[in-house]
């Protein structure tokens, strides 16, 4: 039965998108399987951590990494290719990670953006971890709604803006 096929028979369904732990959290999951296997209810592509202290077993996003330094962030966010901010609520922390803020890049290292996913224009979206100073990828912006839609369209215009200002003229007619 397809979407048509749902509506007739006046089936209606929300979904929520949720990431390797979480899910496994959510199902109370404690082998492998239950993390890995979508049969066993996991999420194929994600990878199982065994049981490491008093926190149990974990299931994590497999490593997108994003190598960006602090100091290159600040720059990109004027640019409009990066936004930040603090976690609140959704901040962690246990005896593996700590996280507290988040970043969401686009169309920085084609490398980087192939492993998380992203097509060009696409946010891939990062927690920062403070015990292991690495960013630990969340999924795409589509996913995890760190930006808003008008936020990212700011973030289009400011690149458009700055772009205009150098493109060079191909010919004395040319207005910029």
């Amino acid at each position: 039965c397809d979407d048509e096929c749902f509506g007739q028979l006046g089936l209606e369904a929300e979904f929520e998108l949720v990431g390797c732990e979480q899910s496994f959290r959510m199902a109370m999951g404690e082998t492998q399987q239950e993390c890995e296997d979508p049969m066993m209810g996991g999420i194929a592509g994600c990878d199982f951590s065994p049981a490491e202290g008093p926190d149990g077993p974990s299931c994590v996003q497999p490593p997108a990494p994003m190598t960006v330094p602090w100091s290159k962030l600040g720059p990109m966010e004027d640019e409009g290719k990066v936004y930040s901010g603090g976690l609140g609520k959704r901040a962690m922390k246990d005896s593996r990670v700590e996280y507290g803020v988040w970043t969401c890049i686009r169309d920085w290292d084609a490398e980087e953006q192939r492993a998380c996913g992203a097509r060009t224009g696409e946010l891939c979206c990062y927690w920062f971890d403070e015990r292991s100073r690495q960013w630990h990828f969340q999924g795409l912006n589509s996913e995890t709604k760190l930006v808003r839609e008008e936020e990212y369209e700011h973030g289009l215009e400011v690149e458009r803006r700055r772009l205009m200002g150098h493109t060079l003229r191909t010919s004395p007619n040319q207005l910029h």
